[in-house]
């Protein structure tokens, strides 16, 4: 789900600059705004061999009612609130969270994405897994997975078919708004439902909610109708993530790391404080070398790099 306004919003503030080149994108889409999943995952690296050629990737998932266009603009706002040294290892996910070319029309279709976001999970973990197994008898790679919205679903859905592959530690999670129901975090979620395994497998987990998430607070149930609740559940578990959050007496000591913003639901991409954070969650290469030096005083002399070959 997404803010039409926000997203011209950010559009107008991406200073002349509208989209920014990743450093690989993965693509499960068949059309830039509606279309169905496509068989296969198009992926596209500029100036590498591609995820395989990887020790490190971040990937960017979006969440519903979002063609092509609008990620782009999306994640180029989100990597303009970072240091240049960081979006090295950026990779932009495209999969097919709109139901019709229309923005406005595509609302009605969201009862019926369930089903589309398992899916694109599952076609997304069978690429991966396939990428990294090409790497060869090499270290994982290490992952790293900011989400918003109903992407947060994706992301769970395919961390769950990434936790039985060597090729990948994932260190960080950062749900951001997240459209899934919270029983399917909690520790007693039957094993039909349960994400809590997805949630609890990467290092850290961040969860970023907001109780002024008027989209989560008043769609977010209606549009749950293919997916009843169960008669286990409460009220209460029925509601969003991504608005109410995740009760700290289910939080893993050490582990989960919860916030609430106080954003509306399509701000987080271009939130300054979301940004903050996510400079201190990314790579580093400036602060692994300072690091360094405060240990051991060595003086060492860093090149600046243009990420995007610009």
């Amino acid at each position: 789900m997404s803010s039409l306004g926000t997203e011209w919003g950010i559009a107008r503030r991406v200073l002349g600059r509208e989209v920014l080149r990743p450093i690989a994108t993965l693509n499960a889409r068949t059309a830039p705004a509606g279309g169905a999943l496509a068989k296969t995952v198009k992926e596209k690296a500029n100036g590498l061999r591609g995820i395989s050629g990887l020790r490190s990737i971040t990937l960017l998932v979006h969440g519903y009612n979002v063609n092509k266009r609008w990620a782009d603009v999306a994640y180029s706002k989100f990597a303009m609130g970072q240091a240049a040294d960081q979006l090295r290892d950026l990779v932009w996910v495209y999969w097919p969270g709109d139901a019709t070319k229309s923005k406005w029309t595509s609302w009605a279709g969201y009862p019926f994405m369930l089903s589309r976001a398992q899916d694109s999970a599952a076609l997304l973990a069978n690429h991966l897994i396939s990428r990294g197994k090409a790497r060869g008898r090499v270290a994982p790679i290490e992952l790293r997975i900011f989400a918003h919205s109903l992407g947060c679903r994706v992301t769970l859905e395919l961390i769950k078919k990434l936790m039985n592959s060597k090729t990948f530690k994932m260190t960080e999670l950062v749900l951001m708004a997240a459209a899934v129901r919270i029983f399917h975090v909690m520790p007693n979620a039957r094993e039909e439902e349960d994400l809590r395994k997805a949630l609890l497998w990467p290092d850290r987990a961040h969860i970023y909610h907001s109780y002024r998430d008027l989209v989560l607070a008043g769609a977010f149930r209606p549009g749950q109708w293919f997916d009843p609740p169960k008669s286990h559940t409460t009220r209460a578990t029925r509601a969003a993530l991504g608005r109410c959050g995740l009760d700290p007496k289910h939080h893993k000591p050490g582990h989960t790391v919860q916030q609430e913003m106080k954003h509306r639901h399509g701000h987080y991409w271009s939130a300054p404080n979301v940004a903050q954070k996510a400079r201190g969650i990314l790579p580093s290469l400036t602060r692994k070398v300072n690091q360094r030096k405060k240990a051991d005083g060595r003086t060492v002399l860093l090149r600046r790099v243009d990420p995007f070959g610009s």
